[in-house]
């Protein structure tokens, strides 16, 4: 079996959905709230791992509060993926969407 490496970043993203998306600047009340693992490469890797590949994801995740929920996070859902070291004083980046009820 060939091994797959995956090298880049990290993220946990969270995803606000609103009923609609406003044309004009106004506050709207959330319908809903995922947060899930982001980053192309984290993504790539468990994605490798899901389709029975072995993947190794090579990258920085801080030691910080987010880190350590991602990390939690992607060993109890992908096992598959070896586990990543937790960098001190470096911060997970963490991103922000909006999406309408399709998506």
């Amino acid at each position: 079996m060939r091994r797959v490496l995956c090298l880049g970043m990290s993220a946990l993203d969270e995803n606000y959905q609103l009923p609609v998306i406003p044309t004009v600047p106004t506050k709207v009340l959330a319908t809903g709230f995922t947060e899930c693992g982001g980053g192309m490469a984290a993504n790539a890797s468990v994605a490798v791992a899901r389709l029975a590949g072995a993947a190794a994801y090579w990258g920085r995740v801080g030691d910080d509060a987010l880190g350590t929920r991602l990390c939690a996070r992607r060993r109890n859902n992908d096992r598959a993926v070896q586990p990543v070291p937790l960098q001190a004083r470096l911060h997970l980046l963490g991103y922000g969407a909006t999406m309408n009820p399709r998506g």
